[in-house]
């Protein structure tokens, strides 16, 4: 009896020590789960800080290139002066999209890049992208056609950036794979059968302000050009990562082979797609879709409504020269402007194109200034760098926004290099009216500063 109870007990204890054991195993194994994953957390925010930090000092010098360039094209040079700098420009503007590209590859593999919702104008984003590539298309002596459905919206809601990105690559693409003819892009509106008994967006979206309440509106893009064609068994394989058409050492065409790849996430992002048909020898047509809301109620309105001159020198459609009307400066009047920015090459750039469209310019190389000049001297919009010594764009806004004098509704345009998910809105947030990406565009600067006046006057 004994000698069982003993047998029993030591049962029991060697129960206990193996569930003892396992139970300090599993604890173990819960902590290092738990230092896994913060070390994650912690690699992926190393990385986040990284990205920010390439993209920010990438985009610095590359805006003294690209800017004193276009400057410098603008005046009247010797025909080799102006091939220099035109090749100049050329090499600078495929440096900045091959870096784009490897950032923004970083960002989708990293699950750090999420679709924005903003407000944009549809002709004016077609204008952006088209514009640097007809001068491409024209070198090569072909057309570039651009073909606008009449019921497409003017205002929509997503994320323009992505959209031009993806834009910009394929049409890109078809013109360089094109020797003799063109390029056509057309958009339309995709009207699919309950389209409009869907909700406008899904439970999930980081929307808000009332959106959910807007209309969800499709677009369908189709670039064809007549090309030299992919082959069939290649149809597929382009939009896989690292993968292109010909990889060999004798290839005609240069590129990464992420473009479209990245293009093909993009939309993803955007509960869109893109395929394409081609025929090898004759060219090719990418068809693209994409999901947006409609845009705030009053930038509503047909792009096929817009201004035929304004469409044609943006877009490149053809119109009859009889409904042309004359085509302005860029800059509708001259205003007095501060600009904030703390480094001279780029004080130069943004000073030289403001100039160019007849505005006044003062400058301060830091928020500190910012506001001492804003207390000495009246101003018609501020210029905000957001990256300074001694005080930074976003604490000389808050100081300005929480002044007690007039300057507290002084129109803020941020002009950063900051060009990361969430800068746009962070910059917005922080009571910015506008914001401007560096390398800066002539044109974008110009439109931004006439449409953020033109807001702060219907206030």
């Amino acid at each position: 009896m004994l000698a069982a109870h003993r047998l029993r007990t030591r049962s029991i204890r060697r129960r206990n020590r193996r569930l003892q054991n396992e139970l300090a195993m599993r604890r173990k194994a819960e902590e290092a789960m738990r230092q896994a994953m913060v070390a994650a957390r912690n690699a992926n925010q190393v990385k986040s800080e990284f990205l920010a930090n390439i993209s920010h000092e990438f985009r610095t010098p590359m805006n003294g290139i690209i800017g004193m360039t276009n400057l410098a094209l603008q005046d009247d040079l010797t025909p080799e002066l102006r091939e220099y700098l035109e090749v100049v420009q050329s090499s600078a503007g495929s440096l900045f999209d091959i870096m784009n590209n490897l950032l923004d590859f970083s960002r989708i593999e990293s699950g750090s890049l999420d679709p924005d919702r903003i407000n944009f104008n549809l002709p004016n984003l077609l204008a952006d992208v088209t514009e640097p590539l007809r001068n491409q298309a024209w070198d090569k002596g072909l057309e570039l056609e651009v073909e606008l459905a009449p019921d497409l919206p003017a205002s929509l809601m997503g994320d323009q950036t992505c959209l031009q990105q993806v834009l910009k690559q394929v049409i890109g693409n078809a013109i360089k794979f094109t020797e003799q003819g063109g390029v056509t892009v057309r958009v339309s509106r995709e009207r699919t059968e309950g389209e409009e008994a869907r909700p406008a967006l899904r439970p999930d979206s980081r929307a808000g302000n009332g959106d959910d309440s807007r209309e969800r509106v499709r677009l369908q893009f189709s670039v064809r050009d007549t090309g030299i064609g992919i082959p069939e068994e290649n149809l597929e394989t382009i939009f896989e990562s690292f993968r292109q058409v010909d990889g060999s050492f004798t290839r005609t065409h240069g590129g990464t082979g992420i473009g479209l790849s990245i293009c093909r996430k993009m939309l993803r992002l955007m509960d869109g797609s893109i395929r394409v048909e081609s025929e090898l020898g004759k060219g090719s047509t990418f068809h693209l879709s994409a999901g947006f809301l409609l845009g705030a109620l009053e930038d509503r309105g047909r792009a096929a409504e817009t201004d035929p001159g304004e469409l044609a020198a943006d877009t490149g459609v053809e119109i009859p020269a009889t409904e042309q009307p004359a085509v302005g400066g860029e800059a509708t009047a001259s205003r007095r402007i501060l600009l904030v920015e703390d480094m001279p090459l780029n004080q130069r750039v943004a000073r030289g194109i403001l100039e160019k469209a007849g505005h006044q310019v003062a400058v301060a190389a830091n928020g500190e200034e910012a506001l001492n000049l804003l207390e000495e001297a009246h101003f018609d919009l501020v210029l905000m760098d957001i990256q300074m010594p001694v005080m930074n764009g976003f604490e000389a806004t808050e100081r300005i926004r929480s002044s007690e004098s007039a300057i507290r509704d002084l129109p803020i345009i941020a002009l950063t290099a900051h060009t990361l998910e969430g800068d746009r809105r962070r910059c917005l947030d922080a009571g910015m009216d506008g914001y401007v990406p560096k390398p800066v565009k002539s044109k974008v600067l110009y439109r931004t500063i006439d449409r953020v006046l033109e807001m702060k006057c219907a206030c």
